[in-house]
């Protein structure tokens, strides 16, 4: 079995797949800037765009508007389902809409380390170089039984 180097000396492109993470590697002949590993994966990729673009369709007025135009054409019966359902999707994808701005917020907020009176830097400036004694009498005695 030939290796990539043997096929084309040139070095191969090596890439992570935008779906699934797989790191991938192809030769320079039969690259074509490609996102995916795979078919699967292209296809998979595709799909989920496709229902991001539905979902933030349906909530605009346009996307509200057909939806309720649909629902007056069917019958009472596939209405009342069709609407509960709609009801709890609608529900779920709030919630995850919220879930995930919450998970966003916290990946790219920076934390503050939590500090102690014991690893404390009382020596950061002049003012707190001359309270460290006082405050530490203070906190030992604050905390003594």
């Amino acid at each position: 079995m030939l290796t990539v180097s043997e096929i084309d000396p040139r070095p191969a492109v090596k890439f992570r797949c935008a779906r699934c993470g797989l790191q991938v590697q192809i030769c320079r002949s039969c690259w074509r800037n490609q996102k995916y590993c795979s078919e699967d994966c292209s296809t998979q990729a595709k799909l989920a765009r496709h229902r991001g673009y539905q979902r933030a369709y349906r909530m605009t007025p346009a996307g509200r508007e057909l939806i309720s135009e649909d629902l007056e054409k069917m019958k009472e019966q596939d209405r009342d389902l069709i609407s509960k359902y709609l009801r709890q999707w609608i529900s779920k994808e709030k919630s995850e809409w919220h879930s995930s701005m919450i998970q966003s917020k916290i990946r790219t907020e920076k934390f503050r380390r939590i500090q102690t009176v014991a690893n404390y830097d009382f020596r950061h400036s002049k003012t707190t170089e001359k309270i460290e004694k006082t405050y530490l009498a203070l906190h030992v005695g604050f905390w003594a039984p």
